[in-house]
């Protein structure tokens, strides 16, 4: 009797690599979708949206010199910050609490890439309002601002070390890689209510 150590992988032609990742994603969200449905899990509301690109990131990873990408891309299903001045954030920044001024915004999972030259790199997804966008487009000081936050929300979310300071905005390049879905939730009403005192 011989024993195997090995996966036997079907002879079929047309099972591609691609569809068996398919399937385990599809198996994984019906898993989540089951594991939602028992009782007493909580109900988070979800939508599936495919976000613009951009402008595209890039640094490094100061622990292992690895290429980071990041997509700033953007979407009309997110809310819109607090419209401010350059002045006002300005003040913002300089308080001894910055995080009075918060951007709404989705960071995607960190997906596998290829760099032009055949290496393999990680791209992050950031997507934000559409409108807030357009104005981080023409003023350097929110797009500056943005990014620090980009590559705040990648470290702490994903314990990736970005390099701050040599980071690039690409010109030519609206996105890295192959966008995957993304979901984010799928919030009804005001995001600022008062309460009763």
């Amino acid at each position: 009797m011989s024993q195997r150590n090995f996966l036997d992988v079907p002879e079929d032609g047309d099972a591609s690599y691609e569809s068996l990742f398919r399937q385990a994603d599809e198996e994984f969200r019906q898993f989540v979708k089951t594991l939602s449905n028992e009782p007493g899990a909580p109900k988070l509301k979800s939508k599936s949206i495919k976000p613009s690109p951009g402008f595209c990131v890039k640094t490094k990873d100061s622990s292992n010199g690895n290429k980071l990408f990041i997509n700033i891309c953007h979407t009309p299903e997110l809310p819109e910050p607090q419209d401010i001045s350059d002045e006002e954030l300005m003040h913002i920044l300089g308080s001894d609490d910055p995080t009075t001024y918060r951007v709404p915004l989705s960071l995607g999972l960190p997906h596998e890439e290829v760099d032009k030259s055949g290496s393999p790199c990680t791209a992050y997804d950031v997507i934000i309002n559409e409108a807030f966008f357009r104005k981080i487009s023409s003023n350097e000081l929110f797009k500056t601002f943005l990014i620090t936050v980009a590559l705040d929300g990648i470290e702490e979310k994903y314990k990736a070390h970005p390099e701050r300071e040599s980071y690039v905005v690409l010109k030519n390049k609206l996105y890295m890689g192959t966008m995957p879905d993304h979901s984010i939730q799928d919030r009804k009403g005001p995001l600022i209510s008062e309460l009763p005192t």
